[in-house]
């Protein structure tokens, strides 16, 4: 690999998301490809959902980044469950927001050893950081079948193609834009899990991302 680089003329910077990207070009002025991460496809067996979504599920740290302080509280005039998988230095404010609002539909489920178990069992997936590189659980939950909403980060940004709600990043606006998503029909997220899923084994299989290193990043 050392080899190529040297024998290029321009070789070329990779990052994992096109914002990731631009915040290269603004702090060092170097031009960056955005490549996603590949996944193994064949590990995560797609399943519709039968039922309409009762439990929605989030993985992720407990830390600033993942906006979940936010999420809670939006919760707290929302009928529908909320479990989130992870553990941070966030709990004790997310934990002061769940007894401020009296709020019983939320549970902290801490640490999961097997995340993608965790995401079989709920009925979808809610992403809601203020930004990511690539979102991997929000990909997972897509390969699985499940209908997901996400703040416009990382993947979501990334793929305008992928059929799924952009949600705002405040109380109010995430709040009206999970309620307008749950007001779809079965079998419109259905469809939209179908479309999803057939995206997904493109965009990430990791035989293509591997063909668009060697053509966009290593073509010399």
């Amino acid at each position: 690999m050392l080899k190529l680089i040297i024998k290029c003329k321009k070789p070329k910077i990779t990052a994992v998301g096109k914002l990731v990207c631009e915040y290269i070009k603004l702090g060092v002025g170097v031009e960056a490809e955005a490549i996603p991460n590949g996944i193994d496809i064949n590990q995560f067996i797609f399943s519709l959902p039968h039922k309409k979504i009762e439990t929605l599920g989030s993985v992720g740290r407990l830390d600033l980044q993942k906006n979940y302080s936010t999420l809670v509280e939006a919760f707290s005039r929302i009928d529908l469950n909320l479990e989130i998988a992870g553990e941070g230095v966030q709990r004790e404010n997310i934990e002061s927001i769940i007894t401020e609002f009296g709020i019983s539909n939320v549970i902290l489920k801490g640490f999961q050893k097997d995340v993608i178990e965790f995401q079989r069992e709920v009925d979808g997936f809610v992403c809601s950081s203020l930004y990511e590189g690539f979102s991997l659980a929000l990909i997972e939950s897509i390969l699985l079948g499940k209908p997901v909403i996400s703040t416009n980060v990382g993947v979501a940004y990334d793929f305008p193609e992928l059929d799924f709600p952009r949600l705002g990043y405040d109380v109010v606006s995430m709040r009206q834009g999970i309620k307008e998503w749950l007001s779809l029909s079965l079998e419109d997220l259905q469809e939209k899990a179908i479309k999803n899923r057939n995206l997904a084994e493109h965009l990430f299989n990791i035989t293509h991302i591997y063909e668009v290193y060697k053509t966009e990043v290593w073509q010399c």
